[in-house]
């Protein structure tokens, strides 16, 4: 098996519902997307998302975990 050049660091930054405007647990994509470009502008960052994990309190999404790659080569 070849193995992968490319090495993953991750950042990790915490998306609150509050900044979004989100007001309700599911989100429309348009809208969670918006919101998420313009969390990312605030923090300048600029790497490509590895995976988004909402964060719920007893059933409510308050937050989500969102984590970045950040792609290095060898």
């Amino acid at each position: 098996m070849e193995e992968n050049p490319i090495e993953y660091t991750k950042d990790i930054y915490y998306f609150n519902s509050d900044f979004s405007s989100v007001d309700c647990e599911y989100p429309s994509p348009n809208k969670f997307g918006e919101s998420l470009a313009d969390f990312m502008k605030l923090k300048q960052v600029h790497q490509e998302i590895s995976s988004i994990t909402p964060v719920t309190c007893q059933g409510d999404t308050v937050g989500y975990w969102v984590i970045l790659k950040d792609k290095k080569t060898k």
